[in-house]
């Protein structure tokens, strides 16, 4: 299952709402159920409703702390990675499988673009899968927004399920109450 520094999102649900699409499910954190998230259906903050003994504000912090590079709302950063991250974990499981094929990921940080690549690609190492099939890649960025200064294209190439699991985990013990 798709995690970021252990927290994984379960029972992933989408609506549209008034400034984009709506997400809610319910929030793990190193496979114990610690409460819900959803993003605010009018496009404000994030909301963490966590079960009692859990503290929200530890667990703003301790996602602020893993990933002070960000200066702008972290924690609705690192959710909306781990979402664009579990919905890529779900589509290599359902199209990729254990079939030994790869799935390459191309994204602007809005958008993603996914190709399923072969399995005799799985012998050759991400550099030369990237030089390979640099015009494929190429073309396919242009639906894409366009790079500039605050907008960069993400490549990741997954090999199998695990990579779905990026982080060093936040402890149990690091968000409780008290």
């Amino acid at each position: 299952m798709a995690s970021l520094n252990g927290i994984t999102v379960k029972g992933l649900k989408s609506i549209d709402g008034p400034e984009g699409i709506v997400w809610a499910g319910e929030l793990y954190l190193n496979d114990v159920m610690i409460g819900v998230w959803f993003n605010d259906y009018y496009d404000g903050p994030d909301h963490f409703e966590l079960l009692p003994g859990y503290d929200e504000r530890k667990l703003r912090a301790e996602i602020g702390e893993k990933y002070s590079e960000w200066d702008f709302i972290p924690e609705e950063i690192f959710m909306g990675r781990l979402v664009d991250l579990t919905i890529e974990e779900q589509l290599f499981c359902k199209v990729i499988g254990n079939s030994g094929r790869l799935l390459l990921s191309i994204s602007d940080g809005y958008h993603g673009i996914h190709i399923e690549l072969p399995k005799e690609y799985e012998k050759l190492t991400d550099e030369e899968i990237l030089k390979k099939d640099a015009r494929l890649i190429q073309v396919s960025s242009r639906s894409l927004r366009p790079e500039s200064g605050e907008i960069t294209h993400e490549i990741k190439i997954y090999r199998n399920a695990e990579e779905f699991c990026v982080g060093s985990p936040i402890m149990l013990e690091a968000i409780r109450e008290g």
